[in-house]
């Protein structure tokens, strides 16, 4: 079973007050035969049969690692999208991550023009 980030549990609470059904906890994306990758929530829009979400969760919790956090996070965030699309499920795939990260990290020039580069944003 995969880590579960700190503040996962804060972000499923928020999805839920914003009209998400949590469908997945974690969401099992098969690569080939055995082989597996788990992202951390698929959740549905209540409002909206239709509207389904992957969400990958990402707290940064230490301040001394949180490039090699970010490394991590892109590499799975290009891996899911890949699996994703190889099986034809076309889920808007997304990072949670907490508005400090988001104003401070997530601010910093070069990690906005990687986020650029990517295609799952």
């Amino acid at each position: 079973m995969p880590a579960i980030d700190k503040c996962e549990q804060a972000m499923i609470r928020a999805f839920a007050k914003s009209d998400w059904h949590l469908i997945d906890k974690p969401f099992t994306i098969r690569l080939t035969g055995r082989t597996r990758v788990l992202a951390d929530l698929r959740l549905q829009r209540i409002s909206d049969d239709e509207a389904i979400i992957v969400v990958e969760v990402k707290c940064f919790h230490d301040e001394q690692s949180r490039l090699d956090d970010f490394y991590q996070a892109v590499g799975q965030m290009m891996l899911y999208q890949s699996a994703l699309d190889a099986l034809d499920l076309y889920f808007p795939l997304f990072l949670a991550i907490p508005h400090k990260i988001y104003v401070t990290l997530f601010q910093m020039d070069v990690v906005k023009t990687t986020l650029k580069l990517t295609w799952w944003l």
